[in-house]
């Protein structure tokens, strides 16, 4: 899919050519942000193992990821989002997962166990929308909001009943409630804690909880 204004900012599908540049994109304007990945205070290296890599490869490979491209300046990637289908057995492959990886996993798998939406909105399958990242530059321009939109009609188009989100950021959750997405899920970081009973996220405010928001497409 192709989508483009007079701003000169094009949304198409992501492809695996472009991952060395999201990679960047994601290094200066995400995970330097996103704050799970801050409380614990991880380096762009740690994040991007190979495992990881292949993870985010596996996603672009599926098709429903977007980048947005800025085609007055050398199509420049200004936006993305990296989506992912997901199914019931999910759920428990990561819930197994789980028992052999970090607090970040862990309380994910948590979250997504809980939320429980593939019972509760009696659907087979859902598209995931993993994350979304906008360059600095391109902030509060709705470039966001645009990203958002496509992603919907790409769920439309290939048949999903369901798109989903797990929001860490207080602003990502916000924009998308905005949008008609409804909150599914809601905890709050001190709810986890380790092992020895101490709070292990503790994110500056206005980030308190972690939200999975739906919409019914």
């Amino acid at each position: 899919m192709t989508s483009g204004s007079a701003d000169g900012i094009i949304i198409r599908s992501m492809k695996v050519e472009d991952y060395e540049e999201v990679k960047i994109l994601l290094g200066s304007s995400f995970y330097t942000e996103e704050p799970l990945s801050k409380c614990l205070g991880k380096s762009l290296e740690q994040v991007h193992t190979q495992k990881h890599d292949h993870t985010l490869i596996s996603m672009i490979e599926e098709d429903n990821c977007l980048v947005a491209v800025d085609r007055k300046n050398r199509d420049h990637i200004v936006g993305i989002i990296l989506a992912e289908v997901q199914v019931p057995g999910d759920v428990e492959q990561m819930r197994q997962r789980a028992k052999n990886s970090g607090h970040i996993t862990k309380f994910l798998s948590k979250i997504e166990t809980e939320a429980n939406l593939f019972e509760r909105y009696k659907v087979s399958k859902a598209l995931n929308l993993h994350i979304i990242c906008v360059s600095e530059s391109m902030r509060g321009t709705g470039l966001g909001r645009r990203l958002i939109s496509a992603l919907m009609d790409v769920g439309r188009a290939r048949g999903f009943p369901l798109l989903t989100a797990c929001c860490s950021s207080f602003y990502a959750s916000r924009q998308m409630q905005a949008m008609g997405m409804e909150c599914a899920y809601s905890v709050s970081f001190e709810d986890y804690k380790d092992d020895n009973g101490k709070v292990v996220f503790q994110p500056p405010p206005p980030h308190t909880h972690v939200k999975v928001v739906v919409y019914r497409l």
